[in-house]
């Protein structure tokens, strides 16, 4: 099941940010209902799905995140990520390469 939530940053072009009360609510709904959540889906308009510096600084060990790229207004490629904490980096989960590269 997706959550959809509005970023709640002033500058939703170049980052998001997901109110901590949204997210809050969809952990608790999901705990209710014998859920849990797995991870943090975003986009990068004309961009690679490859984490950025800001994804790579506030990244959660134990979340997959699912990076859309999307060029022109259309979907491209989808990858998804983990975070390592160890290393604090992300390692690809799973991946769609992208039609231009």
């Amino acid at each position: 099941e997706l959550r959809p939530s509005i970023n709640a940053t002033p500058d939703p072009a170049k980052r998001y940010v997901i109110d901590p009360l949204v997210y809050l609510h969809a952990d608790r709904d999901a705990r209710q209902r014998g859920m849990e959540v797995v991870g943090i889906y975003h986009s990068h308009p004309d961009a690679d799905p490859v984490p950025s510096r800001t994804d790579c600084d506030e990244g959660w060990p134990g979340y997959v995140y699912l990076i859309q790229t999307v060029r022109s207004g259309k979907p491209d490629a989808v990858r998804a990520w983990r975070f390592d904490d160890a290393k604090q980096a992300f390692e690809v989960a799973i991946g769609r390469p992208s039609q231009t590269g």
